[in-house]
């Protein structure tokens, strides 16, 4: 085989090309061509390249370069001279950057979910043991006050009714929690003066569960279910969820806060941002499976709560298409599980015995 191998060598970077031939001498390669006669050491070669054109690159030390347009070529004639695992490059360096990229890309999105999906909301629930319950009640007035400024009005249902209603899920919950104490809550009615909230019910940091009139007319003669959907309510408030959801969405103020003991700032953010957000499917599934505890501790089928989604998708059915939506979590906002899959929970728990 003839070890002269046709190339181009270029003294430095911008410099003419000059037609050479290149063959392996004593542990060193030479360089020879018109005008020209280089003996280089292998110490003086840098890491061969792929070129885009699939010809070979041999970068010197001294900047010049060695340049064959034949990738084929060079490769075998690098086998031949005994140098193929220093003279044939592996991969072309633009796929390895690519690769690069495209891996450190895929990291960054790997890193940024883990830390928004299990990171942060542990994040939020170790931050929220800390944080005294005297907050949670100072960010719940502050949003009872906002709402009831702009979306609620004063209960028009009957006192009696209202009584009926707290006295029935007062024994709920007592039986659900025997000896020990339930969580702090008080329930209160109110009437949507915004048509979007609707039949709605939630819960606000600290306690507070408002039902709205028109879910209490909506499941009119299904009163278990009512108490059903409060019993949701409570196990928001038992898993301080709406604290955890405002932590979530305002870590670094609420840690400030909590620190420096002023929540002024804290506390006036919080209805607009309490108001926008959304409890996490799984905060829900909590709340749902407190739900269940509490129906069936005073021997409620949770059916009752598919009473519920029913009656409430057969009135999202007959109303006219509108794009308002309501502002304030509750059981009936998009964020939630799936209907379905909610439905199918409550089926099943009705048919388990514990």
């Amino acid at each position: 085989m003839n070890l002269d191998l046709p190339i181009d060598f270029r003294e430095g970077k911008g410099a003419r090309p000059l037609p050479a031939t290149l063959r392996m001498g004593q542990e060193r390669l030479l360089v020879a061509g018109k005008g020209l006669a280089r003996s280089l050491a292998l110490d003086d070669l840098l890491a061969p390249e792929r070129t885009t054109d699939g010809g070979r690159s041999l970068p010197l030390r001294d900047g010049g370069v060695l340049y064959c347009p034949d990738g084929a070529a060079w490769d075998r004639w690098a086998t031949a001279a005994g140098l193929r695992r220093r003279l044939v490059p592996r991969a072309n360096p633009v796929w390895a950057w690519t690769a690069l990229f495209i891996a450190t890309l895929a990291c960054t999105v790997a890193l940024g979910t883990s830390l928004y999906v299990w990171a942060l909301p542990w994040a939020a629930r170790t931050l929220v043991a800390m944080v005294p319950a005297e907050v949670d009640r100072a960010l719940g007035d502050a949003a009872l006050k906002s709402v009831e400024a702009d979306d609620l009005a004063p209960s028009e249902l009957a006192e009696a009714r209202q009584a009926r209603l707290r006295l029935a899920f007062a024994g709920v919950v007592r039986q659900a929690w025997g000896d020990l104490p339930p969580p702090r809550h008080e329930l209160l009615f109110r009437k949507s003066r915004d048509p979007a909230m609707g039949p709605n019910a939630f819960a606000l940091p600290g306690g507070t569960i408002v039902v709205t009139d028109e879910l209490v007319e909506l499941l009119d003669g299904h009163e278990d279910a009512v108490l059903g959907v409060m019993a949701h309510e409570l196990g928001h408030v038992e898993a301080r969820h709406g604290m955890r959801l405002f932590v979530q969405t305002s870590v670094l103020g609420v840690l400030a806060g909590w620190v420096l003991g002023d929540f002024s700032g804290v506390v006036a953010a919080a209805p607009v941002m309490l108001g926008q957000a959304a409890y996490s499917r799984d905060a829900e599934r909590e709340a749902d499976a407190t739900s269940v505890r509490v129906l069936k501790a005073s021997n409620i089928s949770p059916l009752v709560m598919v009473t519920f989604f029913e009656k409430l998708a057969a009135r999202v059915s007959a109303e006219p298409a509108t794009e308002a939506t309501p502002r304030w979590m509750g059981l009936a906002i998009a964020s939630h599980p799936d209907d379905a899959e909610r439905i199918q929970f409550f089926r099943d728990a009705a048919q388990s015995r514990l």
